[in-house]
């Protein structure tokens, strides 16, 4: 995947995707539809279509049972708990 032009964010989450998908087959639709959003969603926050929130961060990271900061290392982790967030 052409990674020019895009967030650290969205690169370092096609990463983890990868492995994560890897890991488990479950895919980009399979993924946005275990949180709610719609089928194409997912992998428009991959590619840098759409903007990864803090709470979606979160949201993504606990079900690949990773830290935020893999994902983005600027990331501050005190906005944990502002989320009711359950994976």
């Amino acid at each position: 995947m052409n990674t020019k032009g895009i967030s650290n964010r969205s690169v370092n989450l096609q990463k983890y995707f990868e492995i994560h998908e890897q890991k488990t087959g479950e895919s980009r639709q399979f993924l946005s539809a275990k949180f709610g959003w719609s089928p194409s969603f997912f992998g428009k926050l991959l590619s840098g279509e759409k903007n990864l929130s803090d709470e979606n961060l979160i949201r993504i990271a606990n079900y690949f049972d990773i830290p935020p900061i893999y994902i983005d290392k600027e990331f501050v982790q005190q906005v944990r708990g502002l989320f009711p967030i359950y994976t």
